[in-house]
């Protein structure tokens, strides 16, 4: 008989899963048996070991045979079908990463400049500078008298000495004229208005009528503003004279002075007393005596309506009442 370590070897041998070979199992038999034989020496337990050996043998065939299809079995797990998500979509599980707010830095107020009130004078120097942009500047005029001829050509020569001292120069240059000088001066002078002539026409013609209408406006208030400014004598502001502009309509009663002013009664009477005189005619007239103005006013205002409209192409701003 075994002992009861043999017989739990053997057990332990053959309900492996992976069970040992043939040859291992009789080696731990025949080890074991050796231990068990030094007390017990009958033939029947070795027999009966022998016995038990070709029975495992047996069976470990079969269940060598029959191990590969476990293993086949094994090799191919059952796979669960996988759950395809629809495009575009992502999974559940992912969190949705949540956007860091960036906090925007105030930024300091930008304080705005208070302008500072302007003074009188300042204003005034304003205006001015403003209005003299809009007068326009034309060509400057050459000499075109023998007296400023003779000053031109005493500058020119002592271009060093000017004011009072050019023009004392200048007085003692013309006072030794022969006749003959005098006379080319003026001849000179003529040229000279005849060139001045053209070249302010010409550059009259490169504005537009309105722009020249603007600079006149501009040069009446200059020369009112001027005589305002303190310390400084009034400037001559001279309007521009453009043949394209129509000429305002005549109120009756201008009709009528420049007809007193034309006969000559009044040739000797100084202004203010002449003036003086045509207003009381005027009043002094009859009804069917002012008519005769009045229906010349009434043309001259169709006329200037009608001109206006042509050349600035659009209707007049307003119509002098008669």
């Amino acid at each position: 008989m075994l002992s009861t370590i043999g017989r739990v070897a053997i057990r332990r041998a053959t309900t492996g899963a992976n069970s040992q070979s043939t040859r291992r199992v009789l080696l731990s038999g025949w080890h074991l048996h050796r231990i068990d034989t030094s007390k017990n020496t009958d033939v029947s337990s070795f027999a009966q070991f022998a016995f038990l050996a070709r029975k495992y043998a047996t069976a470990s065939k079969t269940t060598q045979t029959k191990a590969p299809r476990a293993n086949k079995a094994a090799a191919k797990p059952t796979q669960k079908p996988k759950v395809k998500l629809a495009k575009g979509k992502k999974s559940a599980t992912k969190k949705t990463k949540k956007k860091k707010v960036v906090k925007k830095v105030a930024k300091n107020p930008v304080k705005k400049k208070v302008k500072k009130a302007l003074t009188p004078e300042q204003a005034l120097n304003k205006d001015i500078k403003e209005l003299k942009v809009q007068a326009l500047n034309p060509p400057k005029p050459k000499p075109s008298t023998a007296w400023l001829v003779v000053c031109d050509e005493v500058r020119s020569q002592d271009p060093h000495t000017i004011g009072t001292a050019s023009m004392k120069n200048a007085s003692a240059r013309y006072k030794s004229l022969t006749n003959n000088e005098i006379a080319e001066y003026n001849r000179i002078a003529s040229q000279n208005k005849v060139t001045n002539n053209i070249a302010f026409k010409q550059w009259i013609e490169s504005h537009t009528p309105d722009e020249i209408r603007l600079a006149n406006n501009a040069r009446t208030q200059l020369k009112r503003k001027t005589s305002k400014k303190p310390g400084a004598k009034s400037l001559a502001w001279p309007l521009l004279h453009d043949d394209r502009i129509p000429k305002h309509a005549k109120t009756p009663w201008l009709l009528f002075s420049v007809e007193r002013w034309a006969s000559g009664d009044l040739a000797h009477v100084p202004m203010l007393e002449a003036q003086k005189i045509i207003s009381k005619e005027w009043q002094g007239l009859s009804g069917a005596e002012k008519k005769k103005y009045l229906d010349q006013s009434q043309s001259e205002r169709t006329r200037y309506v009608a001109e206006y409209k042509t050349v600035f192409k659009r209707d007049a701003p307003y119509a002098k009442p008669a």
